[in-house]
């Protein structure tokens, strides 16, 4: 596996672990952990760059075909 996205998924374990742990310790709101986790995703696609919005949507949009298409069991010739 590529080292970019083990360290990905390292990141967003630890993101998700942290958000869970402070809400099951009432230091924050089951809102607060939707938009941490918000947040994470955003960062996961790329939308928290300097991209103009209409980019970074369409970069979002490119992502949720390519995860489509590995859902539905389609060949995929270039992941980003």
């Amino acid at each position: 596996m590529d080292e970019n996205l083990k360290n990905l998924i390292r990141y967003a374990r630890s993101e998700f672990t942290e958000a869970e742990r402070l809400r099951s310790a009432g230091l924050i709101s089951d809102e607060a952990v939707f938009v941490r986790l918000f947040l994470v995703g955003k960062s996961l696609v790329g939308w928290d760059s300097d991209l103009p919005d209409d980019e970074a949507f369409d970069r979002l949009r490119e992502y949720n075909r390519t995860v489509n298409e590995i859902m539905e069991g389609k060949p995929i010739s270039n992941v980003s």
